[in-house]
This record gives C-alpha cells, sequence and structure tokens, in this order.
C-alpha cells in the first residue's frame, strides 16, 4: 500500500528566515514543513526529535524551484506494535506559490 498526503502551510519563520526563496536550502525547507507534523501527542519543541532527514537537494524545473527530501518519521504505538521506535519512510517534494509551502508527501505501508 502507498500512502499520499499533501500539506499546505506558510513557510516556518524559525528555518526559513528569509523570504527570498532563492536562499533556501532544501534541509531548512523540509525542517519547515516537518516542524508542523506530527503524529505523536508532542510539543512543538519535541516535533523535529521525532523525524529524520535522510536526504535533501533541491532542483530547478521550469523556472520554479522544487525541493525534494527523504525522511523518516517514528509512528504512533498501535495495538499490534507498541514499541515508540517503530519508523516510516516517506519521500516529500516541496514547491513555494504565493507565500505557502505546497508538499506531496508518499510512503509506503
Amino acid at each position: 500500500n502507498v500512502v499520499i498526503s499533501v500539506s499546505v502551510g506558510p513557510p516556518h519563520v524559525e528555518f526559513l528566515k528569509s523570504k527570498d526563496k532563492s536562499t533556501w536550502n532544501a534541509k531548512d525547507v523540509a525542517d519547515s514543513v516537518l516542524s508542523d507534523k506530527s503524529a505523536l501527542r508532542v510539543s512543538s519543541t519535541q516535533r523535529l526529535a521525532e523525524s529524520s532527514i535522510l536526504d535533501a537537494h533541491s532542483s530547478e524545473i521550469d523556472g520554479e524551484r522544487y525541493w525534494v527530501y527523504e525522511y523518516l518519521v517514528r509512528k504512533s504505538p498501535t495495538k499490534s506494535v507498541q514499541e515508540p521506535t517503530n519508523y516510516r519512510q516517506y519521500v516529500a517534494s516541496t514547491a513555494e506559490r504565493d507565500g505557502y509551502l505546497y508538499t506531496l508527501n508518499a510512503s509506503t505501508l
């Protein structure tokens, strides 16, 4: 099974301080997107601790910048898997349009 999700939100100013997206690096874009996502009930300061960026790069297609990254996220314990060390691997692509980050995520179950 493949899980596909889309998220839309403003850039997190803690990671993307400049409004000039040509200065953004892929890891900072990934951190910005991942800082607001959490499958676990944790405080905002703990959210990044549950994810790990494995690879991040950017490319330009038709004059638009895209940031692509691969990351692991710690999953919530379930009835069948109680260990909190269970991780899911994702690949994501993010683009910025009109002040918002649009991200497409894909993962397998």
